[in-house]
Order: C-alpha cells, then sequence, then structure tokens
C-alpha cells in the first residue's frame, strides 16, 4: 500500500468489484476501449491484476480518495513493437475527472519506478483520448510515436530516468 497527498494506492481485491464496475461498466469512460466491460469482465480484470503482482510484482492498483475507490492506476507489462515495456496506465470514475486525481496517482507511478530501477515507462493511449493524453503529459510524460497496439493504432507517450 502507498500514499500519495490525497490518495492510497493498494493492490486490488475482490471486494473492489462493485466499485470498478462503476468506472469498466461506463460507456463514457470506456469510449476509447472496444466496450465497457460487464461484471464479469470486471472480475477478470481484478484477477488479472492479482497474478500481475504475484509473477511480476506490479499491476494495477485500486485508487482510493477517502476511502472511496475511484480508479485504478499502476504499472503494467506490455510488448510494443516487439519491445517489452512496462505501460503506466489509470482509470478514473467520471465523476471524480478534472480534479487532478490520474495526474498525481500516475506521477506517484512514475516516481516510484525510477525509484526502482525502472529505466523507462510508456503509456499507450487512444489518438482521440485528449484527456488521457493531458494526463501523461502533466505527469512528466512525452509523445514518443505512433503504433498499432492490441489491434488498433494508438500514440505512445513516455519518460526515460536513465
Amino acid at each position: 500500500m502507498y500514499e500519495t497527498k490525497r490518495l492510497r494506492l493498494r493492490p486490488m481485491q475482490d471486494e473492489d468489484l462493485a466499485a470498478l464496475h462503476r468506472i469498466f461498466g461506463d460507456e463514457e469512460t470506456m469510449q476509447y476501449y472496444p466496450a465497457a466491460f460487464d461484471a464479469e469482465k470486471t472480475g477478470s480484470w481484478i484477477e488479472w491484476n492479482k497474478k500481475l503482482y504475484r509473477e511480476h510484482g506490479l499491476g494495477l492498483f485500486a485508487v482510493e480518495y477517502n476511502g472511496t475507490v475511484i480508479g485504478d492506476c499502476g504499472l503494467v507489462p506490455q510488448t510494443v513493437d516487439g519491445r517489452d515495456e512496462i505501460e503506466l496506465g489509470y482509470h478514473i470514475r467520471k465523476t471524480y475527472w478534472k480534479q487532478g486525481f490520474a495526474r498525481e496517482a500516475a506521477s506517484f507511478w512514475l516516481n516510484h519506478a525510477a525509484e526502482n530501477g525502472v529505466s523507462r515507462v510508456i503509456s499507450i493511449i487512444d489518438p482521440q483520448n485528449v484527456p488521457s493524453r493531458k494526463t501523461a503529459a502533466a505527469a512528466g510524460m512525452t509523445l514518443e510515436k505512433r503504433s498499432v497496439v492490441f489491434g488498433r493504432e494508438k500514440v505512445i507517450y513516455s519518460k526515460c530516468f536513465t
């Protein structure tokens, strides 16, 4: 578990299903994904992250504000253009948008990566997702390139620590 000025970041738990489904089940929040998640897919998301914690020591963590789960944020392994990468990902419930929570959590994870010997972190973002692009930039990442990831064109933001 970690804390920032306003947030608590902790591993996801099965009990987070309802709170996370409010995020992943929302059409507007998930407009840059192929589709919003049903409850089963949200449960699979939690299980995927628990597996990442066990196998890689990283994953997306639940983001709490005043004791309420308002999103997730963290680091996950990805492959882009044949290269193994560490991706910074984040999702915040729309009632908490535009309050700096995603930037605060993202900045924490970038600092955490740097302090733990990670040389580079990327974010994979839909080109039309302007708020996510702004969050990546506000956290100190820069636009690096466009690439096809998950079968769709994405922009890749990156930050190097070497």
